[in-house]
């Protein structure tokens, strides 16, 4: 069963098919506001939806620290983009979070392999810092956008330009659109948070030009394409004709709003904000999404060698892998604890917090620090987890899909969130309170899930030769809109 579509997904979809004519609003009667705050307005509707309940929060920066790296932008680095990038038929635009060490190198493997497969000369620019924590990255044309960022952001501080009366205008308008009402709090936020990136926007986009007059790439992969955050970026892109591809970086489905969208977005001034194409890792990702580009599958090739190089033989696997899904530290507390009562000494309980908890790790579960017999997996390769587990527990996450590819048992979580990203997906949905039936399974007292073949659908082979062939299709291709 396919997972269906959230209340706060179809309010967003049903506003989009309706078409009012503020949706089409532009603070510089140019770029449409709607798009750059749309997942701002999804992702407030989904806090009721999901029962979402601590959020992750980042350590504070202090004030000298953040004037030392507003100084630091300004002395043109070497891997500044806008500076130093380099010509480029191909540049795949990267948050650059999506990134492990390799060796004493920085490894990107959502676009990395990409660059390595396609066979012409491809620039990687990514919006945060490089090289990172572990040295230069594994990909030699490999520049960011981070320095620019900050110098936008530091320039809009001293603009005359204001636009915030228009920008709460235009988002007030919206959201008395919506035929559901937003938890309290949440419209005054999302106003702050679109008030701040059109103040930055112009400063944003000048910098981007200059990036794309130095690549002047014919075609641009953009992690993140379809969020709206990048809707002026975008069609800069499209104004010079240049083809723009989302890759896929991690779950989707009909209820993620990033992919599905309703009637006004499929032509005009809102059309020209999303990507062209729809780059999914299997022929499962695409079915059932409401998306006005072209869909293409190609697969994952970091997926295709991890499984190669990570994959112990089953009698080998003594772990049970638990994947954080980042929105009830507490309870996964207790399916941790819980597995770890359950379990023989013979399994070990493997925890792997979200990448983004693990600043606030002892904060978000001070229940698991020093429990013995549960160990905190730390490492930026989670194929290397999943290569040893026979089994993974988790609540809504790509790994879920991911452990099928290294043949894991796989135990979805029952949730708020289970019905609209996994279904009965990987069978019956487990009640975290009642753990014995998966731990029988688990130890082989009774018949074990079967999930075998479930990845088939999920991941298409030879990953680099269908984005090789995908690449020759649609270079030269000028994009509608």
């Amino acid at each position: 069963m396919k997972p269906s579509v959230s209340s706060s997904t179809q309010a967003v979809l049903d506003l989009e098919d309706r078409a009012p004519d503020v949706l089409f609003d532009a603070v510089d009667g140019r770029v449409p506001l709607w798009p750059q705050f749309r997942t701002g307005v999804w992702t407030a509707l989904n806090t009721p939806t999901y029962g979402l309940s601590r959020p992750v929060l980042s350590k504070p920066r202090s004030r000298f620290r953040a004037w030392t790296h507003i100084a630091r932008s300004f002395l043109a680095p070497t891997l500044d983009a806008p500076r130093s990038a380099q010509h480029a038929p191909v540049c795949f635009v990267a948050n650059g979070t999506t990134v492990f060490a390799e060796g004493n190198r920085e490894f990107n493997w959502l676009v990395g392999p990409f660059a390595t497969m396609s066979g012409v000369d491809a620039a990687i620019v990514q919006w945060g810092p490089l090289p990172g924590r572990w040295g230069k990255p594994l990909h030699d044309a490999t520049w960011s956008m981070e320095p620019a960022s900050v110098r936008a952001q530091t320039l809009q501080r001293f603009s005359r330009r204001d636009s915030s009366d228009e920008v709460t205008r235009i988002v007030r308008e919206v959201l008395r659109k919506l035929d559901v009402e937003l938890p309290a709090g949440a419209a005054e936020s999302i106003i702050e948070g679109a008030v701040a990136r059109e103040r930055e926007r112009p400063f944003q986009i000048a910098a981007f030009s200059r990036m794309l007059d130095r690549v002047q790439p014919a075609v641009v992969v953009m992690e993140e394409a379809s969020y709206g955050t990048y809707a002026a970026h975008i069609q800069v892109l499209r104004d010079r004709g240049i083809v723009v591809a989302e890759p896929q970086h991690g779950w989707i489905g009909p209820t993620h709003a990033a992919y599905n969208f309703g009637a006004a977005m499929y032509e005009g001034p809102l059309r020209a904000t999303l990507p062209d194409h729809l780059l999914t890792f299997g022929d499962y990702w695409g079915t059932g999404l409401r998306f006005p580009g072209t869909i293409t599958t190609i697969g994952k090739p970091h997926l295709d060698m991890a499984v190669s190089k990570y994959s112990l033989p089953m009698a080998h696997r003594r772990q049970v892998l638990v994947a954080s899904s980042t929105t009830d530290p507490e309870a996964m507390t207790d399916v941790v604890l819980s597995l770890r009562a359950r379990l023989t000494r013979e399994f070990d309980i493997v925890f792997r917090p979200h990448p983004s908890e693990r600043l606030t790790l002892t904060e978000r579960y001070p229940r698991l620090i020093g429990v013995d017999g549960v160990i905190f997996d730390h490492r930026g390769e989670v194929y290397e987890a999943l290569g040893a587990a026979r089994a993974l527990v988790g609540v809504a996450s790509t790994v879920l899909f991911e452990a099928t590819a290294f043949g894991c048992q796989v135990f979805a979580l029952d949730s708020p969130m289970a019905e609209y990203y996994v279904g009965d997906r990987f069978g019956p949905l487990v009640d975290p309170a009642r753990l014995d039936g998966m731990v029988e399974e688990i130890t082989g007292s009774t018949p074990a899930r079967d999930t075998t073949g479930l990845d088939a659908a999920m991941w298409a082979p030879s990953a680099g030769e269908n984005f090789c062939r995908w690449l020759a299709d649609v270079q030269g291709v000028v994009p509608r809109g």
